[in-house]
């Protein structure tokens, strides 16, 4: 893996796996890891590992510091030459900034979301650092993604905040790095200005079982192998299906939705806009 120095930045991208949001150390069991595991090794690593052009970038992923020796070695195995694990005993957020910090001395910084049982497209680090401005407080968002569901089904899919931004920071040591973790991705317009790009799908998404904080896409626009062959390195089964069978699909997910959007409709209004459909 690259070491994310360049003549005018540094670029690290960041990844949380296993960690804790309070002073408590967080529970995980040996399933729920493996299962995690599964999905970590076949998108977010084969992702990274294709990056086309060469660029250089840090990835850092965030584990809690207490761990079982069979998982400690199966990360550290996978890490060789791929990414960084940070082995951390307090809070994601109070210890992510400090892990980026103590890694550079660069004059601007980049710092990139990736989740870790999501996947991005084979030029997506050379996308970003496309957009590279030696300025504060910057954040990129590729609106453009596609969205997999475990039973096979792909959509396109339109995110305007979505869960792959960037930011680029000024770094001084008078004035700390705040990270791409600053806000929840649906709110970093509240700290830095959005520089929105369009064009072919850059990230993909995967909604499984586990996962808790991703739900299905309302796009009504289902996306072709081809178009995932053409933009991503990672394999998923995905199941053939005609438009028809895919709207009924889109229909069940609209009916899901809107009982959830009956009980909390301001935060259902707040989604729809981050998507782009209102």
């Amino acid at each position: 893996m690259p070491d994310g120095t360049d003549t005018a930045f540094e670029h690290f991208v960041l990844t949380r796996f296993s960690v804790r949001f309070t002073e408590e150390p967080q529970s995980h069991p040996e399933e729920w890891l493996r299962y995690r595991l599964a999905f970590f090794t076949e998108l977010a690593c084969t992702a990274l590992a294709q990056q086309t052009g060469n660029p250089r970038f840090r990835w850092l992923v965030f584990f809690d510091s207490v761990r079982e020796p069979w998982f400690e070695e199966a990360i550290e195995e996978l890490a060789a030459g791929l990414f960084e694990p940070v082995w951390i005993d307090r809070p994601f957020f109070s210890a992510v900034a400090d892990e980026v910090m103590s890694r550079t001395s660069a004059a601007h910084v980049i710092t990139t979301r990736l989740d870790s049982d999501d996947a991005v497209a084979r030029d997506f680090i050379s996308a970003v650092q496309a957009e590279f401005l030696p300025t504060d407080r910057l954040a990129i968002n590729f609106d453009h993604g596609l969205q997999y569901e475990r039973g096979g089904l792909l959509r396109r899919y339109t995110h305007r905040s979505n869960a792959f931004l960037s930011l680029i920071e000024k770094f001084e040591q008078a004035s700390p790095l705040r990270t791409v973790f600053v806000r929840p991705h649906g709110s970093i317009g509240d700290f830095a200005p959005v520089r929105h790009v369009g064009g072919a799908p850059k990230w993909l998404v995967v909604v499984h079982g586990s996962n808790l904080l991703n739900s299905s896409s309302l796009s009504l626009l289902p996306a072709s192998e081809r178009s995932l062959r053409a933009h991503f390195d990672v394999s998923v089964p995905l199941t053939p299906m005609s438009r028809l069978a895919h709207f009924g699909a889109i229909l069940r997910t609209y009916a899901s939705r809107g009982v959830r959007a009956a009980r909390d409709p301001k935060q259902a209004i707040h989604v729809l806009k981050n998507r782009g459909l209102l």
